[in-house]
């Protein structure tokens, strides 16, 4: 997708109008995409691997302790994630059949190989002038488009799952502060406040481990997402096409937002968790406690009070968790 496009934007001999550029450089940056997400499992296997294996393992263990089923955050999130599921088969259909439309409402009056019959106006391959050509490109353009629209779909499921999780986690989190303090003035107090202190480190490196991946799919998605707001609104609002041509463009934008979308809105969950932490440790009974309890205290305050970066920060070495 990414070499095809550019390669109609610059060795084909045509004049591009604005839209049809905007259109191929949209196909240029999805391609683009798709590769770097590929290219960031290739060569972050290791990060990827520490995170499955944290909720596979320390989550769970975590969950078994605060007294609450593993599966209980799976359980919330499986009606979300079937909705999404049903949302993104409904953007695939129209992505596929909207062009179908369009050839169908044009027959007469526009050639079949005009733009608008197509997923993805590709370089000229074969001369299209029977429908049977058509059908047959344009079956291979649907497997390829929907094992690219699926593959994106299922990463972003894995992100909103862990995500998800992770939300969880920090819920369970303040539950364990809340119940250490239950005993702050016996020696369990001891034992249950580490326990929270190394759990809350253990969340902090799997977010550093999440993000060495994440944060370049994460920054693609916005440029992704732009790029097809700008088209989408352009060929929506000034290019006098067929509904089957607007149905496709309205498909991309709905899927690309939603995808970023849902994993914004649980990041910003997780932010605002994590600076909630540092007012739950303050509004504690802890300054009549033993000064030994309250140095693990003061320890575990300053670490919550430290800024949680969730960004697509791949121009600078800020890492998820700010160490000072």
């Amino acid at each position: 997708m990414f070499f095809g496009a550019l390669f109609k934007l610059t060795a084909e001999k045509t004049i591009l109008s604005l839209d049809m550029g905007l259109e191929l450089i949209l196909y240029a940056v999805v391609g683009f995409i798709q590769t770097l997400i590929i290219t960031s499992f290739f060569f972050n296997k290791r990060a990827i691997a520490l995170t499955f294996r944290s909720m596979q393992t320390t989550f769970v263990d975590w969950s078994l302790k605060r007294r609450v089923h593993p599966d209980n955050c799976y359980d919330k999130s499986e009606t979300f994630l079937f909705y999404t599921m049903i949302g993104t088969t409904i953007c695939i259909i129209c992505i596929m059949l909207g062009p179908v439309l369009s050839a169908i409402y044009d027959i007469g009056n526009v050639p079949l190989d005009h733009r608008s019959h197509w997923i993805l106006h590709w370089p000229t391959v074969i001369n299209i002038d029977t429908f049977w050509r058509y059908g047959l490109i344009i079956t291979l353009q649907m497997t390829a488009t929907t094992y690219l629209l699926l593959s994106v779909a299922l990463y972003s499921m894995y992100t909103i799952a862990f995500l998800t999780e992770l939300k969880e986690q920090f819920k369970l989190l303040t539950n364990g502060i809340r119940e250490a303090f239950h005993y702050r003035m016996d020696q369990h107090f001891q034992v249950y406040f580490v326990d929270s202190v190394r759990h809350h480190q253990t969340l902090m490196n799997t977010l550093n481990e999440f993000k060495k991946y994440n944060k370049w799919i994460l920054f693609g998605e916005i440029a992704t997402v732009e790029m097809v707001f700008l088209l989408a609104t352009y060929c929506l609002i000034k290019v006098d096409a067929s509904f089957g041509y607007k149905l496709k463009f309205i498909g991309i934008l709905v899927f690309w937002i939603a995808m970023l979308w849902s994993q914004c809105t649980l990041g910003d969950d997780i932010i605002y968790l994590h600076k909630s932490l540092s007012t739950e440790l303050y509004c504690m009974t802890w300054y009549n406690m033993p000064n030994h309890y309250k140095k693990n205290i003061i320890v575990m305050f300053q670490r919550t009070q430290r800024d949680l970066y969730l960004n697509s920060a791949i121009f600078q070495n800020r890492i998820a968790y700010e160490r000072q």
